[in-house]
C-alpha cells in the first residue's frame, strides 16, 4: 500500500514538472545590444573561441563544430582550427543606425567550405557580448526563421 502511494505521488510530481516546462511557442525576449565595433573587435581578438550553440533551420547543429577553436584575427581573417582540418574564413563587425536608439551591432561571418561552416555565413545581430561569451542571432528575411549562434571563450 505504501509503495502504491509513493509511486502515485512520484507520478504526480513528474506530470507537474512536465506540464511546467518550456514549450516551443513560448516567446523569448532578446534585445540586440549596440556595442561599438572597436570594443567588439577587442574582445574577440583575445584568445580562441568555440561554438557552444548553433541553431539553424530549426535544427541544433552544435555538434558539427565540436573540437574547433576559432580565432578572430587581424585583417578580418577567421580561422577554425580542428583536430582533422583547419578552415579560413572572414569576419567583420559593423554598426547600423544613426542614433543609439536605432543602432545595432552586426557581425558578418563567411566561410567557403566545408558545408557546415558555410552555414555560419550570415550577417548576425549581436545579442550579448562579455569577455567570455558572444551571443548572436539572425532572422532570415525570406523564411522568417531565427537562427542562433553562441561562441564561448576557450
Amino acid at each position: 500500500m505504501k509503495k502504491a502511494f509513493f509511486f502515485l505521488v512520484l507520478l504526480c510530481l513528474f506530470l507537474l514538472n512536465t506540464a511546467s516546462t518550456c514549450c516551443d511557442d513560448d516567446t523569448i525576449a532578446i534585445v540586440a545590444v549596440a556595442k561599438s565595433p572597436d570594443s567588439v573587435r577587442n574582445i574577440l581578438n583575445q584568445g580562441t573561441w568555440g561554438i557552444s550553440y548553433f541553431f539553424d533551420a530549426k535544427i541544433n547543429k552544435t555538434s558539427s563544430f565540436l573540437g574547433y577553436k576559432f580565432t578572430f584575427g587581424a585583417n578580418d581573417i577567421l580561422i577554425a582550427n580542428g583536430v582533422s582540418a583547419d578552415y579560413t574564413g572572414h569576419w567583420l563587425v559593423t554598426r547600423t543606425g544613426v542614433t543609439a536608439e536605432d543602432s545595432n551591432t552586426n557581425i558578418a561571418i563567411s566561410f567557403s567550405s566545408p558545408i557546415a561552416f558555410v552555414e555560419l555565413a550570415e550577417h548576425w545581430n549581436l545579442v550579448n557580448i562579455t569577455a567570455t561569451q558572444l551571443r548572436l542571432r539572425c532572422v532570415n528575411s525570406s523564411s522568417g526563421e531565427t537562427n542562433y549562434l553562441t561562441f564561448e571563450k576557450n
